[in-house]
């Protein structure tokens, strides 16, 4: 009978024990769930006043008869990280989260409480994938939110002196209509000139890489140099190093990375994600494809090729574009 109490005592502790840790994980967890759901509900709240902004940013310029498409464009893309921060706060609280006017989270004819639609494995496996792109989400929204911003602070001194022209056209309508006969005879020649600027400008204001690196990754994250050993190259990652421009614009681009064989054929994205996009009026195929916000801080872009049977021993080479245009070439071997 003692042998069979000291055996009852012991269960009974070690149940206690582990109750007590693993109380102490799930509060501590619980804890940093917060912490992270209410930095990235801030981040939220601060890219949906921005929106707020670009809107009424919109209408002033279209009342001024300025052009809007570029903040029209960074509005759009501004609507997407919203929406992409609010899918991940929804699954994590659980239920259907305040969203900008006219949208909505759940699709038609689904069910508004997650936990009607998935099973608790799937519900968990949900809250699991959205936690680890939690921290990721985080520093991606305070990198778009300056962008944003600084995109804001051009637009409202092209507004301004939007407003200077009007102001100063309503006073000068008159002078200009005595001048209008040698302003005709002046315009072939200042539409010239004009041409010659903005080919100048569009020239200058193209993007260009500082660095490109291609490297090679096993499963274990460790980094070859080219050439890589066949064996080693489980990823292939290419990072690319954007010079500043002092004279291009704060907007969206479209980045693009193409993978050729030493046949010269392309290869494709083994999941399936490669595309066609436009160089000179040349249809093309990429192999990965990014858009950026472009905010002129020199920063860094990566591109990751998981292997999957796609690569053999011989010469390659990696090619990239931003827009319709070439920014760099870098070959490699795999041996």
């Amino acid at each position: 009978m003692q042998r069979k109490r000291l055996w009852i005592i012991l269960v009974t502790v070690a149940l206690v024990a582990i109750t007590l840790v693993t109380t102490f994980q799930f509060n501590r967890q619980n804890r940093e769930l917060n912490e992270n759901k209410a930095a990235l509900r801030a981040s939220y709240e601060s890219l949906d006043s921005m929106h707020t902004l670009y809107e009424d940013r919109i209408q002033e310029i279209e009342a001024l008869n300025g052009q809007s498409e570029e903040l029209y464009r960074a509005k759009v893309q501004l609507e997407s990280e919203l929406d992409q921060i609010a899918e991940i706060l929804y699954l994590l609280d659980g239920r259907q989260l305040p969203m900008r006017e006219g949208q909505s989270l759940t699709m038609e004819g689904e069910e508004q409480d997650p936990e009607s639609k998935y099973s608790p494995e799937q519900r968990k496996d949900m809250i699991d994938n959205a936690l680890s792109s939690l921290k990721y989400k985080l520093v991606e929204s305070q990198k778009r939110l300056k962008g944003y911003e600084q995109l804001l602070v051009v637009k409202d001194e092209e507004i301004s002196k939007l407003k200077t022209v009007n102001e100063g056209l309503l006073v000068e309508n008159q002078e200009l209509k005595t001048k209008q006969n040698d302003m005709e005879a002046n315009f072939k020649s200042l539409n010239q000139e004009k041409e010659k600027i903005s080919e100048k400008l569009e020239l200058a204001q193209k993007l260009r890489a500082k660095s490109i690196v291609v490297e090679g990754l096993n499963k274990r994250d460790k980094v070859y140099e080219n050439p890589f050993r066949l064996r080693q190259l489980d990823f292939l990652r290419a990072t690319i190093v954007l010079d500043i421009n002092e004279v291009a614009n704060v907007q969206g681009h479209q980045v693009y990375f193409r993978l050729i064989d030493g046949d010269g054929q392309l290869i494709m994205d083994p999941d399936g994600t490669s595309g066609e996009f436009k160089v000179k009026d040349e249809l093309m195929v990429y192999s990965l494809h990014q858009e950026i916000l472009f905010d002129n801080t020199g920063q860094t872009i990566s591109f990751l090729l998981p292997n999957k049977e796609i690569f053999e021993k011989g010469e390659y080479k990696a090619e990239f574009y931003i827009d319709d245009y070439s920014i760099g070439t870098v070959p490699f071997r795999v041996r």
